[in-house]
């Protein structure tokens, strides 16, 4: 964490991003290299996941570098702003209302008293996510920006994440250290391309130590694992590319078009297209609020 110099600071407000009785707002998008003239505040909390690439985070007059794996609690106290630190970086943001946030603490207060969002800290509470950890936030936060916005979602969305992550850190420290690297390396294209098979490669293993191993320890098959890793990186690709969606099943290891379509929407909960048009938004900008 570095020293940085301050910057000129606004508040941003929740009538802002929320419609009407809306408990929540999230959306997904990419981060400018170019630094931003001011920091921001705000009335409502936030947590934003770092999926892709790393970023510069300018916090309580700090500068901290984020990279890929990384998920943040934001109060709405904490004087922030964010901007790529590679040649591509994109975030997923999530903000909710302090009604919202009230009313979680109020109802866990014993599990979250001083955790998260409700820390003391001078700086903000952060994690560093394992691979397969990644990959089940990042589905459940594509059904979230496919659902409705209500108080419901976004607390079970929250109470079952915050929750799980002790547990989860300590189940993710049995695993074989050759399948930690594997999984490590299953985000990188060829590995995607190839599915399963290309997971059991990376870890050095045969097909079926592979796939016996992890259903062991993690509850899933290889191939389910490596399809949702497929379904990771087309997301990425319709954001960041206008390559047309059958070309992008293609790159993925996907022959059959039906089949990813299907793969896709059971994943992220909407069409492929529907993803592309929804995430190409800038939603955090805060020179571009709805008024």
């Amino acid at each position: 964490m570095l020293h940085y110099v301050d910057m000129l600071k606004r508040t941003l407000l929740d009538k802002n991003y929320l419609e009407h009785n809306e408990s929540f707002h999230i959306a997904r998008c990419e981060l400018s290299s170019r630094s931003p003239d001011f920091v921001h505040d705000h009335d409502f909390f936030e947590m934003f996941y770092v999926e892709t690439g790393s970023v510069n985070h300018h916090v309580n007059g700090q500068l901290q570098r984020l990279d890929t794996g990384t998920i943040v609690f934001i109060r709405p106290t904490d004087s922030h702003a964010l901007w790529s630190n590679s040649a591509k970086a994109t975030i997923v943001n999530l903000l909710f209302t302090a009604d919202t946030a009230l009313h979680i603490s109020s109802r866990y207060h014993a599990q979250f008293a001083d955790h998260f969002f409700w820390s003391n800290d001078p700086f903000p509470r952060s994690l560093n996510l394992k691979e397969l950890d990644q990959q089940r936030l990042l589905k459940d936060l594509m059904h979230l920006i496919a659902g409705p916005r209500l108080l419901a979602h976004v607390e079970g969305f929250l109470t079952q994440f915050l929750v799980s992550r002790t547990n989860e850190e300590q189940h993710h420290s049995t695993l074989p250290s050759w399948l930690r690297d594997g999984l490590s390396r299953a985000s990188e294209p060829h590995v995607i391309k190839q599915g399963a098979r290309g997971l059991s490669a990376a870890c050095g293993r045969s097909h079926e130590h592979v796939s016996r191993v992890v259903k062991q320890h993690l509850s899933m098959t290889a191939s389910e694992i490596m399809n949702g890793r497929r379904m990771v990186h087309a997301a990425k690709l319709l954001v960041s590319t206008d390559s047309p969606i059958t070309e992008i099943a293609q790159v993925c290891g996907v022959e059959n078009t039906s089949y990813f379509y299907r793969m896709f929407k059971d994943f992220h909960g909407m069409t492929p297209k529907a993803y592309r048009e929804i995430n190409r938004r800038n939603p955090i900008d805060p020179g571009d609020l709805r008024t």
